[in-house]
């Protein structure tokens, strides 16, 4: 079996895994459930179903509105509906796969670059102020679910045999992810990515050879020498690379950087994008007859989404979401009289919405790459990111 082949198949194997964990997650968090239960909550709700998408896809419309204004202002700028349509595509990829988050980013390059003449640097530049943006944008949503739920959270943490320790690990995240979206900006605006010349944490590596200790009087294996040589070796190639490419993508992250106003207001629309989930939330389970007011909904769904990101390596956070559900609608606070039922019939309709909107962005990826393959795509992509 070649070196390619024997790649691929630990990759199948590891989505498999990962699936396989899910699966066993998500039937531990329903054992005991009487599914007849839930499927009558979910008739009962009759044809106002129909409208519980709406909070989705107004997220999904501001989401777009964000990702566009980080482009550069230009006489030909890109259409909503285009970015609409690129957005579904590679969100089907985050939500269909094991890492998708990792995997999705090389897509829209691509597509613009193709098939709209987008110059890699607008797209990937965009791409990277994207992400720092949700991540900050996050941080305030995680916050303010903290602020407004901080008793139910610190319940349920009760009712799982942990004490406040982990409470209050919970409560940095929030100030953390902050701070991460910030090293980001500043890693990204240094003359080199932060390589040779950016903070203490990131300068270090580069300024200390791997090979110190043998300088210093220890005797080693010619052969060990030679193999910590090649890895030095290589990672100032890829240092080198950083920080001698990439200059129109940076130039572009700081020209934007520059427009205030479009930051403060990108970021407010992906802070609204995510309070539209947790409105869609508290939809759904009005619709399902549950008596529960907004704010503990706005305090409940961060957690969920905290829980769902940290399984990453699981397919769109598999049982682990449903397991964090659960473990909420059974806070006292809410007298929810089912909650096994409730939360199963949520996560239903939501695992529904996800997978009808996984199918939808799975079929525009194929319309955008029926002239090639989408592993040439991908491939390509991950390549420009370093080139453009």
């Amino acid at each position: 079996m070649t070196r390619a082949r024997l790649t691929e198949a630990r990759a199948l194997a590891l989505k498999a895994i990962s699936l396989i964990l899910g699966v066993l997650v998500l039937c531990h968090v329903f054992r005991g459930l009487e599914l007849q239960n839930s499927i009558d909550r979910i008739r009962d709700m009759g044809p106002a179903l129909a409208l519980a998408g709406l909070p989705f896809l107004a997220a999904t419309a501001l989401d777009t509105v964000a990702w566009r204004n980080l482009f550069p202002p230009g006489p030909i700028a890109l259409r909503l509906s285009t970015l609409w349509l690129l957005r579904s595509a590679s969100e089907a990829i985050h939500l269909a796969l094991a890492g998708g988050v990792f995997l999705s980013e090389g897509v829209a390059p691509v597509v613009l670059r193709r098939r709209f003449s987008t110059p890699y640097s607008e797209s990937l530049g965009a791409a990277w102020l994207r992400r720092i943006l949700i991540l900050r944008a996050q941080a305030f949503y995680l916050g303010a679910g903290l602020c407004l739920g901080f008793g139910m959270l610190r319940e349920t943490v009760h009712r799982l045999g942990h004490d406040d320790t982990l409470v209050v690990g919970i409560l940095v995240v929030a100030p953390g992810l902050f701070a991460a979206s910030c090293v980001l900006v500043r890693v990204t605006t240094s003359a080199d990515l932060g390589f040779s010349s950016g903070p203490f944490p990131f300068r270090l590596p580069f300024r200390l050879p791997l090979r110190w200790p043998f300088r210093v009087g220890f005797r080693v294996p010619a052969g060990v020498r030679a193999q910590v040589e090649s890895w030095e070796h290589r990672l100032r190639a890829v240092a080198e690379r950083l920080r001698t490419g990439s200059s129109t993508t940076r130039g572009h992250i700081r020209s934007t950087l520059m427009r205030r106003r479009t930051m403060l207001t990108s970021t407010a629309l992906f802070f609204g994008a995510w309070t539209l989930e947790a409105i869609e939330t508290y939809f759904l389970l009005r619709l399902l007859g549950v008596d529960i007011d907004l704010f503990a909904v706005l305090a409940i769904e961060p957690s969920v989404t905290l829980v769902r990101h940290a399984a990453f390596f699981v397919p769109a956070g598999l049982g682990f979401q449903e397991a964090a559900y659960l473990l909420f609608l059974q806070s006292p606070s809410l007298a929810i009289a089912d909650p096994l039922s409730t939360s199963a019939a949520l996560s239903f309709l939501k695992r529904a919405k996800e997978a009808l909107f996984i199918a939808v962005g799975l079929c525009i990826l194929g319309c955008f790459f029926r002239s090639y393959s989408m592993k040439e795509t991908t491939k390509e992509g991950a390549m420009e990111s370093f080139n453009a």
